[in-house]
């Protein structure tokens, strides 16, 4: 039952949003919305999913109720209450992953463990180029492009 309701709201939502602009778009998380509801449609004999289905259901009769174009704080509280919830359920079952905009973690830690190695190694290699760092940014980059491909992330601006 939830299923076949679950189908029939994702497919007005779709209707509603295909040609709408993109900034209308990631107010209402578009793509984060399809990859989510896509997959939970997938999945069968599962508890916690029907409870994430119901969720879903009432996100998206949400997205019904309210006038384009709608504000950050609402898009964000829109977020946190379903597609996050919904989203980390997914995270432990399908390995999807949330996507974020900046590569600050990569980052930081990479010029942290580059920082490390360069105390050790000054001694013996007058020039350091922070290699961690650019290697955790090169997978992040690949990763998220594999993630994106596979339609299996989900995210605030996504």
């Amino acid at each position: 039952m939830t299923r076949e309701l679950l189908k029939s709201l994702l497919e007005d939502f779709v209707e509603r949003f295909e040609t709408a602009t993109e900034a209308h778009k990631r107010s209402v998380h578009y793509q984060s919305t399809l990859n989510i509801t896509r997959q939970l449609l997938i999945m069968y004999h599962n508890k916690k999913a029907e409870e994430n289905r119901q969720l879903m259901i009432q996100y998206f009769q949400e997205i019904e109720k309210i006038q384009l174009p709608i504000g950050r704080l609402e898009s964000l509280n829109l977020f946190e209450d379903y597609l996050m919830k919904t989203g980390q359920f997914l995270i432990y079952e399908r390995g999807f992953a949330f996507v974020q905009g900046s590569n600050t973690i990569n980052i930081v830690v990479g010029l942290i463990l580059d920082a490390v190695l360069f105390y050790f190694m000054k001694d013996h290699v007058p020039i350091y180029v922070p290699i961690v760092t650019m290697v955790l940014l090169i997978y992040a980059k690949f990763r998220k492009r594999a993630l994106i491909k596979g339609q299996k992330c989900f995210g605030l601006e996504y």
